[in-house]
């Protein structure tokens, strides 16, 4: 049941994260709850309530492999994976094997929540993450971006290095007097 969002359009994420069902392979699972307007956690704004989540529903084999293949192939790259089941037993969070107390994991028993932005899983592409990437996806209690992913976003973009090499260069140059700063 993918939602439609007033202007006609599916969240990204929901639409990429249903692709990933056909790609595990796995059968007899579907989008049971994806964008839900005003949805919080812990009183912020949720990856549901951003239009970066969804939920998968099936039978317990079924949705025990299929968070086995998103942790497997997408882990470093998602925001959140959650799930409980006799076959699954961890979780994700920022892209880091993580372990839900029990409350939250008792909420899902009956699905597979996957956060994660469309950028981060396509980056993934045919293989399987071997590093962690960066998930431009924001942390929705606290509104930050981890710095560690920051730091791995700015040294894997060239255009950074650019950026930056321009100015040492300008501060150089007005450091030997090369260059004249004046105000007006």
């Amino acid at each position: 049941m993918a939602y439609i969002k007033p202007d006609g359009t599916m969240p990204h994420s929901e639409g990429r994260i249903e692709k990933t069902i056909a790609e595990s392979g796995v059968t007899g699972l579907s989008v049971t709850s994806g964008y839900r307007p005003g949805s919080t956690a812990n009183g912020h704004p949720d990856y549901h309530s951003m239009g970066q989540a969804a939920d998968i529903s099936g039978s317990v084999a079924s949705m025990d492999k299929y968070a086995n293949f998103m942790q497997a192939k997408y882990g470093p790259v998602l925001a959140e994976l959650i799930h409980q089941g006799p076959n699954y037993h961890s979780g994700i969070w920022n892209g880091a094997v993580h372990q839900y107390d029990e409350a939250t994991l008792s909420e899902h028993e009956n699905h597979v929540h996957v956060a994660a932005a469309v950028a981060a899983l396509d980056s993934v592409g045919g293989g399987t993450v071997t590093t962690p990437v960066s998930n431009p996806v924001s942390n929705p209690v606290t509104g930050s971006v981890d710095a560690v992913t920051g730091v791995v976003k700015f040294l894997s973009d060239p255009n950074s290095w650019l950026r930056m090499s321009i100015g040492v260069v300008g501060i150089i140059m007005i450091g030997f007097g090369l260059v004249k700063v004046g105000v007006g």
